[in-house]
């Protein structure tokens, strides 16, 4: 889909959520996560969700998806101390 034009960037309007944030809430989602880190539109890893402040890897790390969370780590451009309105990504370690 990416290939075929789709934008990695859409925003869900209720959350603020991109597409990065859907995939990094999903179990292991290893393979939708590195197409779209791969995506040379993609905004960034650090983008916040409106509603609540948190970066998808805040989210990937509250779930407990450590494979994510290693892809994410790998981004050039991650910020693992962005804070959201609940806490920071370093506070979700399990």
């Amino acid at each position: 889909m990416i290939a075929a034009g789709a934008d990695v960037n859409t925003v869900l309007t209720a959350t603020g959520a991109t597409p990065l944030h859907v995939a990094a809430a999903l179990d292991d989602n290893t393979d939708l996560v590195g197409h779209l880190l791969a995506a040379p539109t993609l905004w960034g890893v650090n983008v916040a969700r409106t509603s609540d402040g948190a970066s998808p890897l805040f989210v990937t790390a509250f779930k407990g998806n450590v494979h994510v969370v290693e892809q994410l780590l790998a981004a050039p451009d991650v910020d693992v101390n962005k804070v959201g309105r609940c806490k920071s990504t370093l506070s979700n370690q399990r």
